[in-house]
């Protein structure tokens, strides 16, 4: 996204959109994994430079509004600006009624905003719609939030063996099976986490408490 806003920002919108669509593919939750200390200075920086950017390109050119808006709603959930967020997702859905990522941002929303119910009905509506991939592993979330821990471990399972799983994806299920009590699985599965991508963070917190709890949603 970061690149994305960059290349917007040469006046290059085909090039840009092609990078943020890759990211608005994958789960809202995937940028949140790997934080470093350049977070704290370019990071957001380039973030804010992406929604602002994504943003101007939705509003200007029509046709690809549902994927600039979608974008720039994606740039300011990671900021952890989720007013922006589900604002910028609902005009993009407004556009295209069928499309997924909006959807799925506007569950992570809820999520963050402690509205599980609304972020499993969300998912659940996207998960048959074309470009669906990371549905199930939102889907899990939600119905671990809602309290239904056995059914969420279970969706969450089918999601981190899905062909395109990220480590989101499989970050969640080991947490739901820490949660569980099923504490070996747990800490396998976040090993083999860090053994793909060693920058996963959360995984590490994993193999130190498994029974922690995840941390809290930003708002």
């Amino acid at each position: 996204l970061a690149a994305a806003g960059a290349v917007a920002r040469l006046g290059l919108t085909g090039p840009a959109l092609q990078l943020a669509d890759g990211a608005v593919r994958a789960d809202p939750l995937e940028g949140r994994l790997r934080p470093d200390l350049s977070d704290c200075w370019e990071g957001p920086g380039a973030l804010v430079e992406a929604a602002r950017r994504l943003e101007a390109i939705g509003a200007a050119e029509p046709g690809v509004a549902p994927l600039a808006l979608s974008s720039a709603a994606a740039s300011a959930l990671l900021l952890g600006q989720t007013a922006q967020a589900d604002r910028l997702a609902r005009r993009a859905l407004a556009h295209s009624p069928q499309a997924v990522a909006p959807r799925l941002l506007l569950a992570q929303v809820a999520l963050d905003r402690g509205r599980p119910a609304d972020a499993l009905r969300l998912a659940e509506a996207a998960l048959d719609l074309p470009g669906g991939e990371a549905a199930p592993s939102v889907r899990a979330r939600a119905l671990a939030a809602v309290g239904r821990l056995e059914e969420a471990e279970r969706a969450a399972a089918a999601a981190a063996g899905a062909e395109r799983s990220g480590a989101a994806a499989r970050l969640g299920h080991a947490r739901l099976l820490a949660r569980l009590g099923r504490r070996d699985e747990a800490v396998a599965l976040a090993r083999a986490v860090l053994a793909d991508d060693p920058g996963v963070v959360g995984a590490r917190g994993l193999l130190l408490d498994p029974a922690a709890a995840p941390p809290p949603a930003r708002k």
